[in-house]
């Protein structure tokens, strides 16, 4: 049994006393029963929102996520979705996007869209290609992102080693799968190419 997103939101409401379009904070994480779908009509009238937490549902699909023009941090963690998508409207105030636990590959739909991303959490999916992470290191405020748990760490001994792969693809992080980034790191990556 799933729920819409439109009796989520009311429900919330309900029990908040806070108004969807208003709220600068929109809390739909882990609705009993779960919402199944996204709803680009709903979503685009959380005209005031900064921060959507839509964690620990049955979202297979995003959509474009239009009219969220305050929108800095999205959450979508805990989920089912195999794609990212939707994000060019809101991409130029998005400051952090949560997708850790869901079914995702690649890298696409973030780039160039997401300029002002600092931080990407994105632990625990299926990606296996380290290549992927081309994709996004040109972003120019990217400092701080999850990878730990995807596939592309499994040909590695250790969770350092994964760590310090994603260091060279991206040198400008200062903070890696919650570990921050070290001198000590920076010079095991230089006597590694050295």
């Amino acid at each position: 049994m799933k729920t819409s997103l439109a009796k989520a939101v009311q429900s919330w409401q309900d029990a908040t006393g806070n108004n969807a379009t208003e709220a600068e904070h929109v809390k739909l994480n882990f609705p009993n029963p779960p919402i199944d779908k996204l709803d680009a009509v709903v979503l685009s009238t959380f005209t005031n929102c900064r921060h959507l937490s839509l964690s620990t549902n049955c979202i297979e699909k995003m959509v474009p996520f239009s009219g969220l023009k305050r929108l800095e941090v999205l959450s979508l963690s805990r989920n089912q979705i195999k794609k990212i998508f939707g994000l060019e409207e809101i991409g130029g105030n998005l400051k952090e996007l949560w997708l850790s636990y869901n079914l995702i590959e690649k890298l696409d739909g973030i780039a160039p869209h997401c300029s002002a991303l600092k931080v990407l959490y994105i632990g625990h999916n299926k990606i296996k290609d380290w290549n992927e992470l081309d994709k996004i290191k040109d972003l120019p405020n990217l400092t701080n992102c999850i990878f730990y748990g995807n596939e592309m760490y499994d040909k590695f001994p250790s969770k350092e080693e994964g760590r310090l792969q994603v260091l060279r693809k991206i040198p400008k992080l200062s903070m890696i799968d919650n570990i921050l980034v070290t001198e000590s790191d920076n010079r095991k990556i230089a006597e590694s190419t050295g």
